[in-house]
């Protein structure tokens, strides 16, 4: 069986967005990418009600929060199952 190298690295990727442990490859995605999407979709949609997005590769599903938080119905999908598990523990609402 050959194993996904994002389960092993799971942990790594899944400390909270305020953790002062937080790795500088998640801090990236977290401090950098994401507030310039989000701005980037708010300017085209104001916000998400009734609207669907869908987060391919969501890791620990925090992105997935932060789209749900603005009214998007948000499916998130994951090769790792350890990421999958996280994101179900972190977020069971959705």
């Amino acid at each position: 069986m050959q194993t996904n190298q994002w389960d092993q690295l799971s942990d790594y990727f899944s400390a909270p967005e305020n953790s002062s442990t937080i790795h500088a490859d998640v801090a990236d995605n977290i401090l950098i990418a994401w507030p310039s999407f989000l701005k980037g979709v708010q300017l085209i949609q104001a916000d998400g009600t009734h609207l669907q997005a869908l987060d391919y590769g969501c890791g620990g599903g925090s992105f997935c929060n932060k789209l749900s938080y603005r009214g998007y119905s948000v499916i998130g999908c994951d090769s790792s199952s350890a990421m999958i598990n996280i994101a179900k523990k972190k977020f069971p609402k959705y």
